[in-house]
């Protein structure tokens, strides 16, 4: 981002209004660095970090206790670090230390992350994407004894997923994941297929989106669940 001033105006109503942003060209820094560590190595609830910013006073030995981070990790927050560089090293309260063989490790940034003897820069708790599954219900006709279920998601397919009997000759089978997005799906039971029609010998399939989809008799509705079910 270049340096510098640049005046911006915005119109609506018939009215218009200016104000002028100065770009100093220059990179935020982050107020404070966090540290990250295996909670594996030394424990969840034994883990310190005894450390110092730039040419600082150090902390009391063994340090300052971490605290549990996300799964398999414990952290600590050095606050108003403000990307200096900062010396540490890890111990488990009782005499055992992790120094890089004496030489102790630094670093700087607002993350920073030691496991193994390497240093890192990339959180690991990242924060999780909700999943959206589907659950899918079939009715078939009564010959059928058996259902497998096929499903598409964008390009990806997924083939001969079992379905289980649930009630009133229904069959379903939760999608894991859709990530929000329409979902083809189409029917066997091993020999005979249920695609809801052939185009250029591909399944036309039946299509929906939602937290259920319900499919018999050559239609597909989505968002909606067997009464069976819903009496169950």
């Amino acid at each position: 981002m270049k340096k510098g001033t640049a005046t911006i105006t915005a119109t609506a109503g018939g009215k218009s209004a200016t104000v002028a942003v100065t770009v100093t060209g220059e990179k935020p820094v982050a107020a404070n660095t966090t540290v990250f560590y295996p909670s594996t190595d030394f424990g969840a609830n034994s883990t310190y970090l005894h450390y110092r910013v730039a040419d600082g006073t150090w902390t009391t030995v063994p340090g300052v206790k971490m605290t549990a981070a996300c799964d398999g990790w414990v952290s600590y927050t050095i606050k108003d670090a403000k990307e200096q560089p900062v010396e540490f090293v890890v111990a488990n309260g009782s005499g055992q230390w992790d120094n890089n063989g004496g030489q102790n490790y630094k670093a700087s940034g607002a993350t920073i992350v030691l496991k193994d003897g390497q240093l890192g820069s990339v959180s690991p708790c990242v924060a999780s994407v909700e999943k959206t599954p589907m659950t899918v219900y079939y009715k078939p006709t009564a010959a059928w004894k058996t259902v497998k279920m096929s499903y598409t998601i964008g390009t990806k397919t997924t083939n001969n997923v079992t379905m289980k009997a649930v009630c009133d000759g229904w069959y379903n089978a939760t999608i894991p994941d859709t990530g929000g997005k329409n979902v083809k799906t189409a029917f066997t039971n091993g020999s005979d297929w249920d695609a809801n029609g052939w185009t250029n010998g591909k399944g036309n399939g039946y299509w929906g989106d939602g937290d259920t989809l319900a499919v018999t008799g050559g239609q597909s509705i989505a968002d909606v669940t067997p009464n069976c079910v819903a009496r169950q």
